[in-house]
């Protein structure tokens, strides 16, 4: 899962979990995948809850530190539920056999802009501790934000085919095919209808899972 579909389950949690800053905690539930537009490892962003709650900053101001903890929760639960390879299943071969697998890992964002579409508020207090502590610039996590903004506030496909090139999850060999797929396929009479059916069992029975399981993984530092 990339930016959109872990906002829109973040902002799913709402309900579950009481934040004082929405948008302090929808920035927070994207920034653990900074580390692919710095082209770094993932360990040195996707760290423990524990550590999070040792690293982050004012008390009061823990909005963009609980977004943290729950992206952290969701792709711990999206990995132990094995949601990549039950995509795969799903698909009809003539899809599933030209997607490689970080297409079918950003699949529940396509579901999430046809289906999830929500305000976004902007960011308020910026409490930069937690990402200070982790090397992370201030000026870095404006600039993502500022990235994604226009994405957020108005998702396509296109778009988020451009996000995925920019943090290099979408590259190499195969880019013009998988790109042919997203752009063109869709349009495709009854492809797009296929897809989305044949993936909206799955992710309803995932975020059924996420409501009931992320609010106590963030709580009890299962991580």
């Amino acid at each position: 899962m990339f930016l959109y579909a872990h906002m829109a389950l973040a902002h799913l949690l709402t309900n579950q979990i009481q934040v004082k800053e929405l948008g302090d905690y929808l920035l927070g539930s994207i920034i653990p995948d900074v580390c692919y537009f710095l082209h770094r490892d993932r360990d040195w962003t996707h760290i423990s809850i524990e550590e999070v709650n040792h690293l982050g900053g004012i008390p009061e101001e823990k909005s963009f530190e609980t977004g943290y903890k729950v992206h952290l929760a969701i792709d711990l639960l999206r990995r132990e539920r094995k949601i990549a390879q039950a995509l795969r299943s799903c698909l009809p071969k003539f899809i599933a056999n030209n997607f490689n697998d970080q297409l079918f890992i950003i699949l529940p964002d396509v579901y999430y802009m046809r289906y999830r579409r929500f305000k976004i508020p902007s960011p308020q207090k910026f409490d930069f501790a937690l990402t200070r502590h982790l090397g992370i610039e201030s000026e870095f996590v404006l600039s993502i934000y500022k990235m994604c903004e226009d994405f957020f506030n108005d998702p396509s496909l296109r778009k988020g085919i451009k996000l995925l090139e920019q943090s290099r999850l979408l590259s190499g060999r195969r880019i013009r095919i998988i790109k042919a797929i997203g752009l063109a396929g869709v349009r495709v009479p009854g492809v797009e209808k296929i897809v989305i059916a044949r993936i909206r069992k799955i992710i309803v029975e995932f975020e059924r899972q996420v409501v009931i399981d992320v609010p106590f993984m963030i709580l009890s530092e299962r991580l």
